[in-house]
């Protein structure tokens, strides 16, 4: 009975460590289809400005792609159709970035993930991290986020 839970662990373990760079590939398709949008509805390539100064609302919908989206301290949480895509702006206006959090939460609002929990996605970026598939990236004094690196971002998209 040990052997079989055992055995299911592993196989749900291995499950969750396939489907992380499918999530993360995801997590960065929706996340720049949702900044795009909002950048073609608004005129605006600087978000995060048009927004503090009052150019974009805090909250709304782009009513041409069905874009829910809340802006927050240096981000946006948005809603492409059910499915939730957290992003904190870089300097530069990047918007790419990621953490156990925000993947957590593009997963639970996905189809396909269900098992996939926090712990599991955190081990499973730790994994990539120490195979140098990603790098933490700090953006001043806010908390750092992944990054796909320039090498091994095939690994990622294939």
């Amino acid at each position: 009975m040990l052997n079989q839970a055992l055995i299911a662990s592993v196989s749900a373990k291995a499950r969750a460590d396939a489907r992380l760079p499918r999530l993360i590939a995801e997590y960065q398709r929706l996340a720049s289809e949702a900044v795009e949008a909002m950048k073609r509805a608004y005129n605006r390539a600087d978000l995060l400005r048009a927004w503090r100064t009052g150019a974009i609302k805090k909250s709304g919908k782009l009513a041409k792609r069905h874009i829910g989206y809340e802006f927050h301290g240096a981000g946006c949480r948005f809603q492409v159709a059910k499915q939730i895509v957290d992003v904190d702006f870089g300097p530069k206006g990047q918007h790419d970035g990621f953490d156990a959090w925000r993947l957590w939460l593009l997963a639970d609002s996905s189809s396909g993930y269900a098992d996939l929990d926090l712990p599991a996605i955190e081990r499973g970026l730790a994994a990539l991290e120490a195979r140098r598939i990603i790098k933490k990236i700090g953006h001043g004094d806010r908390e750092c986020l992944y990054h796909l690196t320039k090498v091994k971002s095939a690994a990622i998209a294939g």
